[in-house]
């Protein structure tokens, strides 16, 4: 509670917000969400007569699985609160509430006007309209630790009346400080996974081994206990299948329910009809008996690359009343590949291979594989790499998530929580400067001019953006990381605007549509060096961004006008043409462009410059920023001392030095020169 408190200081938000906030990390992080978003209303007391108690925190929507999930969070004052069924059970039913005004739509406009909450529950109508959701899911978030099991509670089942034949499948999950608590300790201890299945399952798996010489991978073969698999799943969630790159897709996808039929009414049949799990692992270890036959007894870094909803669904049936004794006579098929670190790396991509090949009972796209495509990877080493001077001449990172939770493990390596390592790790890494693959995905395929795709949401944006590229995808070097960072701080800035205009429910597309529309009237030619090295919009752009913002905003309105939902229509082509047309006006200034006659002509006076600040070396433009810093900060702008940065760390990591840095730095140390600064001196 103490970092909620501390959220609550510094966004200026209230505790229920940020409580949300946290948990929903934890419940993100165990694999059971994939990208809530906030989106806070509560009934009137006046009006609870007509609409009954109703509440929302958060939301989220799966389009690819028809998954919808509600999130309520229940906020106690003082130490260990109790959750009491009543409140939770009220809780509930306040959330229950909040999806049947949604669907009940005109009902639900007049009862809320606020138009972030309206636009989701007309994006839940027209679901339910359409009967695209598959399930409900209900989540119960408090501080306060829970005295009933919501385990135990049966899972239900919604129908608009009693008569429809469309019913959707209910499950309940509660995040107390309990959950919260053992999620931590799995942050905490996130650096291997070590199963021993004598000791903690009191299993004896025997096994058939094989041996490749070719490439030094032995594999295993073995029938494990679907309850043994059940348990390991209820311990280590997500991090048993995050090579999979593939969070459960829910109870109701077809092969999921067969699945799930089959453990209730014949689990002697489960192993006949299930092709079983793929795998790998970084150890194992093997027993002998007497007899010679071989068991496997401790697996080391074990991660399911092929089979993660089988392994959902059978923990999904262990949670459910009754459920344990069938699970017993339920086994699993269980291929394990022991990939060293060694062998891994010689052979690349190898674990995502593996899964690519592997017998499956559900296609695997290609881009559930993505996380482990050199261009992921190489994303990921610019982000660990190019350093930016923000505007108070702090060096900092803009750093690339590729796996989810990957931020902290990376952090846990560092120190304990609360240290000045980990402190300064956080400080240099700020959280608005994170972004995953669907952050890359939105702002490529806005800046490609198809916002209309980069509306469409994390899953299906990323998806469509993965088939556009995968055969040909772009090189990573320092110039695309450094764009795509200019790219996310014209986001940003946006966002920034329409949230302070009051227009936030619509912000995310605005924001997409506007990034689109400076690429495509700059022709793709707006400076996004300058924003790089800036670390900000440049002044001239933002006249430009309002006219783009109140364009599509108009269009926006003129959906509304016509009771449409603008939220769907924006993710059509048709609304892309119409924002094309209202904007034929708009042009950039030449400022705000790329100077190409200096991007294509070096003059002899320029590469002299470069020649020179390239020989003096790393150590001595350190050592001028340093100066900078201290004795020169009143005689030097921080751009110039930024640009004195920005030189220093291009020569010492021997990347490209741009010539007009190069000039500007010279520049600079005549200057500094000029006012005291002593070269031979170390400041």
């Amino acid at each position: 509670m103490e970092i909620v408190e501390e959220q609550v200081v510094e966004n200026n938000s209230s505790v229920e917000t940020e409580l949300t906030k946290a948990l929903i990390d934890y419940v993100v992080d165990s694999g059971e969400a994939l990208a809530p978003d906030l989106c806070e209303c509560q009934s009137n007391p006046n009006n609870d007569k007509l609409t009954g108690k109703y509440k929302l925190n958060a939301w989220d929507y799966s389009e690819s699985s028809g998954i919808l999930d509600l999130f309520g969070t229940v906020y106690y004052e003082g130490q260990n609160p109790v959750l009491s069924q009543g409140t939770t059970e009220r809780t509930v039913n306040e959330l229950s509430c909040f999806f049947r005004l949604a669907i009940e739509g005109q009902e639900a406009k007049r009862v809320y006007e606020d138009s972030e909450v309206r636009n989701v529950m007309d994006s839940i109508k027209e679901e339910f309209d359409t009967k695209r959701i598959e399930l409900i899911r209900i989540f119960v978030l408090s501080n306060g630790f829970k005295n009933v099991e919501m385990d135990d509670w049966e899972d239900g089942e919604f129908r608009k009346n009693p008569t429809s034949n469309y019913a959707i499948p209910i499950e309940y999950h509660v995040w107390d400080m309990g959950e919260a608590f053992k999620a931590e300790q799995v942050r905490r201890n996130n650096q291997e996974i070590i199963i021993n299945f004598d000791s903690d399952y009191h299993a004896k798996l025997e096994c058939i081994e094989t041996f490749d010489e070719r490439n030094g991978i032995k594999s295993y073969l073995t029938i494990m206990p679907a309850i043994v698999l059940a348990q390991i799943y209820s311990k280590y969630k997500v991090r048993l299948i995050d090579k999979n790159v593939r969070n459960f897709l829910g109870g109701k996808i077809k092969v999921n329910s067969e699945m799930a039929r089959t453990i209730a009414e014949t689990p002697e049949l489960f192993f006949s009809y299930n092709n079983g799990i793929s795998s790998t692992a970084a150890e194992v270890s093997i027993q002998f008996d007497e007899s010679g036959r071989k068991y496997i007894s401790t697996i080391r870094n074990w991660h399911i690359v092929n089979g993660g909803q089988t392994t959902s669904t059978i923990y999904n049936a262990l949670k459910k009343k009754g459920m344990e004794e069938n699970l017993q006579k339920a086994f699993v098929s269980v291929k394990v590949s022991e990939v060293p670190y060694s062998v891994e790396q010689k052979i690349k991509n190898l674990v995502g291979d593996i899964a690519k090949y592997a017998n499956s009972q559900t296609k695997i796209k290609d881009s559930d594989l993505s996380a482990n495509a050199p261009y992921m990877l190489e994303l990921q080493e610019q982000s660990r790499k190019e350093w930016a001077t923000n505007a108070n001449g702090h060096q900092t990172l803009w750093y690339f998530e590729r796996l989810r939770g990957q931020f902290i493990t990376d952090k846990s390596m560092v120190g304990g929580v609360g240290t000045q390592k980990v402190k300064r790790f956080e400080e240099e890494r700020p959280q608005n400067q994170r972004f995953n693959k669907a952050d890359v995905a939105k702002l490529e395929m806005a800046w490609n001019e198809k916002p209309y795709d980069a509306c469409k949401g994390g899953e299906v944006c990323f998806d469509k953006y993965w088939k556009l590229i995968s055969d040909n995808p772009p090189k990573v070097d320092e110039r695309y990381f450094h764009n795509i960072v200019a790219k996310s701080i014209i986001y940003k800035r946006v966002n920034s605007i329409i949230i302070t205009r009051g227009n936030k429910g619509h912000a995310a597309t605005i924001a997409s549509y506007t990034l689109a529309l400076l690429s495509l009237r700059s022709k793709k030619k707006l400076d996004l060096d300058y924003i790089w090295q800036n670390q900000r919009v440049h002044e001239d752009l933002i006249p430009i961004i309002e006219e783009c913002i109140k364009a599509v905003t108009e269009q926006l309105r003129v959906m509304a006008t016509q009771d449409k939902n603008p939220q769907t229509e924006s993710k059509k082509v048709d609304f892309w043409n119409n924002i094309q047309n209202r904007t034929l006006g708009i042009s950039l200034p030449d400022s705000v462009l790329i100077d190409e006659s200096n991007v294509t002509e070096i003059t002899e006076e320029q590469q002299k410059s470069l020649n020179t600040a390239i020989e003096r070396g790393a150590e001595f433009w350190q050592n001028l920023s340093m100066w900078c810093r201290t004795e020169g900060r009143s005689k030097v702008s921080i751009m110039e001392k930024k640009k004195v940065d920005h030189l220093s760390m291009a020569i010492a990591r021997d990347t490209e030095v741009r010539a007009k840095l190069a000039e500007d730095c010279e520049r600079t140390f005549r200057l500094a020169k000029d006012a005291g600064f002593d070269p031979i001196r170390k400041y």
